[in-house]
């Protein structure tokens, strides 16, 4: 019997506050741009929270429910905000991965050069002290493969196995 006077209770406080809680949600969703159904849905349940909860001699019982739902809302769309984030968060996680590039390795780079090849990138990567010298003060790339081709010239490499070798590099820099 006290099961079915609480039930009768708060239906017939739902009938007389309905119109102030569709304008609750009419408001938030105007104002947080959320879908009307789902508010409505969730400030139904708030109700429930509101009627049991609520201290006569603090507030309006009208005034009670209206903060509540508002409250209540804002804090479903917080937690559905955190959700989605990290659902989001997830989802980029996986697309990096799959889209990352494998570690360079020098030494399996190396590996699958020519002798010539490997030596022009020795010199690249830890250039002789005459290399140095004769980039001094100089910044762009183009004079220091200018000084490493004079530097294996002066060490008896013809022109054509340097250029074998700088494009054995770059091409394998490409793949």
């Amino acid at each position: 019997m006290r099961t079915d006077l609480a039930l009768w209770a708060k239906t017939l406080t739902y009938e007389d506050v309905r119109l102030l809680i569709l304008d609750t949600v009419h408001k938030f969703c105007a104002a947080y741009k959320q879908d009307w159904e789902e508010c409505v849905s969730e400030a139904n349940v708030i109700f429930l929270s509101a009627f049991d909860s609520y201290d006569g001699d603090r507030a309006a019982f009208t005034t009670w429910v209206r903060y509540k739902i508002w409250m209540g809302l804002l804090r479903f769309l917080q937690l559905r905000m955190k959700r989605d984030a990290k659902r989001i968060d997830l989802e980029e996680a996986d697309t990096v991965r799959a889209h990352e590039r494998p570690r360079f390795d020098l030494g399996l780079f190396v590996a699958d050069l020519s002798d010539d090849a490997a030596t022009m990138v020795r010199l690249v990567l830890e250039p002789a002290r005459d290399i140095l010298l004769a980039v001094r003060g100089r910044d762009n790339n183009r004079t220091r493969l200018a000084a490493i081709r004079a530097y294996l010239q002066d060490s008896g490499w013809c022109y054509g196995r340097i250029e074998d070798a700088v494009e054995e590099v770059t091409e394998a820099m490409t793949i």
